[in-house]
């Protein structure tokens, strides 16, 4: 298996910087699947961290000359040319620290032929002859797939532009790109999640609990307690199922967590074991709500109102909830301690924008 990895896959994850990242870095140097990020996917996340930046600190810039009116407020001065070398820097490092295969461009493909696939109406190209970095990324993908004998597993939320069906769960190459293959061995996944959860992790192998006689119950709910404060406070999300507003909330406190099931793996490393543990957290959570649907509902809401004037149009709301949890303890055999974890909260809904 190898895996090769869109654009939109990277922003997704916090522009590669998320910890199910370090997750997903972590099982494939341990499954030794090569991961591979094309040079155009590179300057593409780079070029969208920048324009990121640039809308981000100008919003800070607004808010600040906000509050100044109010209290005495001291700037802080970045520039965006300069943090985004330093996020190309930070990103070649982890391609070189974790063995990330990045080709460029390739010589092999000309301006006329470009213009030429543009008007043939065929995918990656939009019916407007849109599309020259998709067929990029399309080009390399397919050299990749047909110089390895094994699986090659495509990451992208693109799928309009390289699926068969964008709505179907089932996702399948469009007809057009595999016509191209000399044998079709490609797979598509709409996320690093999706991937972990349908490879990744379903090749870690259950085996027996006296192998880890050296790591307590209690060494790993400690380890859990731990770990919920630390990732989920004031954890930011689309929304959460069972939580009755969405479109940015955020978890403002974590309180009591119950264990459900603790499963110990192991990986294709001989001195690394896995724990899934798996239970639920109750937490704050905060968020907001239209003033217009607040004052239209006909039944009690099952929130509370923070701030009713939070502005003219939406008013501040917070509700407590319980998450199911799913989370993987690695844990050294060499080093006797947990290095490190993913966690998946199960009920989080993701927006369909990348």
């Amino acid at each position: 298996m190898q895996i090769f990895l869109d654009t939109n896959a990277l922003i997704a994850e916090k522009f590669f910087r998320s910890a199910r990242v370090e997750h997903f870095l972590n099982l494939t140097e341990a499954l030794e699947i090569k991961v591979i990020i094309p040079d155009i996917v590179v300057d593409e996340v780079v070029g969208n961290f920048q324009q990121k930046f640039r809308a981000s600190f100008a919003s800070y810039k607004k808010s600040l000359d906000e509050l100044s009116k109010l209290v005495d407020v001291t700037e802080v001065s970045m520039s965006a040319d300069e943090e985004t070398a330093k996020y190309r820097d930070w990103l070649r490092k982890l391609f070189r620290d974790n063995d990330i295969e990045s080709p460029g461009y390739g010589d092999n493909i000309t301006f006329k032929e470009l213009v030429n696939e543009s008007y043939k109406g065929r995918k990656p190209f939009k019916p407007n002859q849109d599309g020259m970095k998709d067929y990029f990324i399309w080009r390399q993908l397919k050299e990749a797939s047909e110089s390895y004998e094994g699986q090659t597993i495509f990451i992208t939320d693109n799928l309009v532009d390289f699926c068969k069906n964008p709505k179907s769960s089932a996702l399948e190459l469009h007809p057009e790109l595999v016509s191209e293959l000399t044998e079709n061995r490609i797979v598509v996944r709409r996320s690093i999640k999706n991937l972990l959860t349908e490879d990744l992790t379903p090749s870690l192998k259950e085996v027996p609990l006296a192998t880890l006689a050296s790591l307590t119950d209690d060494t790993v709910r400690e380890n859990t307690a731990s770990i919920l404060i630390d990732d989920l406070s004031y954890y930011g999300a689309y929304g959460f199922e069972g939580v009755p507003f969405a479109n940015d909330v955020t978890i403002s406190a974590v309180n009591n967590h119950e264990i459900e099931e603790i499963t110990p793996m192991k990986t294709e490393k001989s001195d690394e074991l896995a724990l899934y543990v798996r239970g639920k957290v109750a937490v704050e959570v905060e968020g907001f709500v239209d003033k217009s649907a607040y004052y239209s509902e006909r039944e009690e809401p099952q929130y509370t109102i923070d701030d009713a004037n939070w502005n003219e149009h939406v008013m501040s709301v917070y509700c407590s909830a319980d998450l199911p949890f799913e989370l993987e303890l690695y844990y050294s055999i060499t080093e006797n301690r947990i290095t490190g974890h993913s966690i998946n909260l199960k009920t989080e809904v993701e927006n369909d924008y990348y």
